[in-house]
């Protein structure tokens, strides 16, 4: 949905429909600043999202504006979790926590409210990204400091190129988190090839000066595996799934784990303008099990 010129935009919550002429979101991530002594700069831990906020100006206008506006309050103060739809992102569970309506002499039958939603709910799928993520980075790192170690040493090309080529493998490992399991299966078996290749070559060169950048590719390896038991369990969790034919989330939830009730996890991974009507063919996040 877009904005029309000068029009105001429909959005509604808990099935209750109102006008909305301006629209504010912000995402906020709880960040955890890690600062050490004699060093400048800080690493910075991302641990999550925070529940979003969404903030509208909303209005109720025309003769029986007064008791919609009375009826939505009820439903805004009775604190319970519903469907909130958004005029441009979709649906969200969200909760009302704030509903500051006012009133002008100078316009009669009109309204304008100041509304305050909060998205309600984890996001599983998003937490388990955010840990293959962390691996990715870790290894990342790993293997940016062990690029650093190895030049250090001063060994020519032709003497370090097994372990030129494990470190180049890992830096195009971290940047694929996106790959299949099976692929990234495959991938993570040659790095460990390119890894014991690695580590023979440089304690053929001298085990008392090259034991740091050995170590360095075997955390490689070890930061390798993380990052691939965790898409692992990105793809055990959540999987994409056509619709088979046109039906409501609740009759999806019903065949997929025999609970109507679990349409609220459908919901929670899948933006759906309207529950009650899923076109066949729609592809869905669906959760494993």
């Amino acid at each position: 949905m877009s904005w029309d010129d000068g029009d105001l935009v429909q959005a509604s919550f808990r099935g209750f429909a109102f006008a909305v002429e301006r629209v504010s979101d912000s995402i906020d991530r709880r960040v955890i600043e890690h600062e050490f002594l004699y060093r400048d700069g800080a690493n910075l831990d991302d641990t999550g999202r925070r529940a979003r906020p969404f903030r509208f100006t909303a209005f109720f206008l025309g003769p029986g504006y007064l008791a919609e506006l009375t009826a939505f309050m009820r439903i805004c103060d009775e604190g319970k979790t519903g469907t909130l739809v958004h005029p441009l992102f979709g649906q969200f569970q969200a909760k009302c926590v704030k509903c500051d309506p006012s009133h002008s002499h100078e316009r009669r039958n009109h309204a304008s409210l100041e509304l305050e939603f909060k998205e309600d709910g984890t996001n599983t799928r998003q937490a388990i990204i955010q840990t293959a993520k962390s691996a990715a980075q870790s290894l990342s790192t790993t293997q940016s400091q062990a690029q650093t170690d190895l030049d250090g040493l001063g060994l020519s090309a032709d003497d370090t190129t097994a372990t030129q080529a494990a470190i180049d493998n890992a830096g195009t490992f971290a940047d694929d988190i996106e790959a299949t399991p099976d692929d990234l299966s495959a991938r993570y078996d040659e790095l460990r090839k390119s890894v014991d290749e690695a580590v023979d070559e440089l304690e053929a060169i001298d085990p008392t000066t090259t034991w740091q950048v050995a170590q360095g590719v075997r955390d490689m390896l070890t930061d390798a595996q993380t990052l691939k038991e965790a898409v692992e369990t990105v793809s055990r969790q959540v999987l994409a799934r056509p619709v088979p034919s046109a039906l409501t989330l609740r009759l999806l939830a019903l065949d997929l784990y025999d609970d109507p009730e679990r349409d609220i996890d459908l919901l929670r991974l899948n933006k759906v303008r309207n529950p009650f009507m899923i076109p066949a063919g729609a592809e869905l996040l669906v959760y494993s099990e």
